[in-house]
């Protein structure tokens, strides 16, 4: 929705009422920061206006009839006459001096939302600097876990082959073991056939026992 004059008057005499000065970064900031400065500024100078024109009481010149009534007091009605022109030539001046007080007091406001403003954007910009740095080192951070993942994955692969390895070679040893405590047994039932064979032929070789003569 686009800002309105009538918000702008609004929220000025909210802050008149509040006894608050109306500047303009006042306004904007009970607008809700919303606005641009051209279209508040243009709003409040004609609402200063307005508040000035209130203000201020209008003193007519005295009436024609009246110098035309009493023309024995013409001399006394031409100086209220001038003392009235005066008069309203001192409000003008008034008036003139009031407005370029106020210009003044824009230019100031003015200038004092512009540093509001640049403080605001150098800000922003530090912000936008330090995320910059912060998506850098993330980057950094990804890639050194994608390096770190391929490491491990690559030293999984050689562990797997290396246990894989281990276990074949520890099966092979088995088997071996295996087939040497068979060709022992065997080995060994040969060495107690044979030793049998030896303790027969021996017993067979031996003299019998026959009696002695006298």
């Amino acid at each position: 929705m686009a800002l309105t004059k009538d918000a702008i008057w609004k929220v000025a005499d909210e802050l008149d009422a509040e006894g608050a000065k109306p500047t303009l970064a006042a306004v904007r900031k009970r607008l809700g920061g919303v606005g641009s400065f051209t279209t508040i500024q243009d709003a409040m100078i004609e609402w200063k206006q307005h508040k000035q024109q209130a203000s201020t009481v209008v003193i007519e010149p005295p009436p024609a009839a009246l110098s035309e009534a009493v023309s024995a007091l013409a001399g006394e009605v031409w100086s209220l006459a001038r003392a009235s022109a005066e008069h309203a030539l001192e409000s003008e001046r008034q008036s003139l001096a009031e407005e370029a007080a106020h210009l003044r007091e824009q230019a100031a406001e003015a200038i004092a939302l512009a540093d509001s403003m640049n403080e605001e954007l150098e800000r922003l910009r530090a912000q936008v600097a330090e995320l910059g740095t912060l998506k850098s080192e993330l980057r950094e951070l990804q890639a050194n876990c994608r390096a770190l993942e391929e490491r491990s994955a690559i030293e999984l692969q050689h562990a797997n082959e290396k246990a894989a390895t281990a276990l074949q070679e520890r099966n092979q040893a088995q088997e071996k073991s295996s087939a040497t405590e068979i060709r022992a047994a065997k080995a060994e039932g040969q060495i107690d056939a044979l030793q049998r064979q030896i303790d027969e032929l021996s017993a067979a070789k031996k003299p019998s026992k026959t009696a002695t003569p006298k």
